[in-house]
């Protein structure tokens, strides 16, 4: 005998109706959910093979959905980061340009005053000079 396909629905349901965990069913998807299903279709005219059809398809457009939504929430997050991050920049921007400014004015100042004490300093010397030079 050989081993059934990895996909295939090969195994039946236990007598006290828990659906066996197999091949068909991956890991990721849940397992009480899948239970519920095959309880909820046991006795319908469906069948096993349809039953299990059926909770594949379902768990493949979960599968699909959930990818969608997740790529939608991706999406929406990287055009708020980028408008986010832009803003960013124009304030930095408009903030480096203030402070520039700001230097620029306070070097301005910087000089005018230097030059007023440099100045003072003369004049203070040449009458010093003056007057020590006039008591001779």
């Amino acid at each position: 005998t050989s081993a059934p396909a990895p996909h295939s629905v090969s195994s039946a349901p236990s007598p006290n109706g828990v659906l066996p965990q197999s091949a068909a069913f991956p890991s990721t998807a849940s397992v009480r959910f899948k239970r519920i299903l095959y309880k909820l279709f046991l006795g319908s005219p469906l069948g096993d093979d349809a039953t299990f059809g059926l909770i594949e398809l379902l768990d493949s457009e979960r599968k699909d959905w959930s990818d969608q939504v997740l790529s939608t929430a991706t999406d929406r997050f990287e055009r708020r980061l980028t408008e986010e991050v832009a803003g960013l920049r124009h304030e930095l921007h408009q903030g480096l340009n203030a402070v520039r400014q700001e230097i620029a004015t306070t070097r301005v100042d910087m000089l005018k005053w230097s030059f007023l004490f440099w100045i003072g300093q003369v004049a203070t010397m040449a009458a010093l000079m003056s007057f020590m030079l006039r008591g001779r």
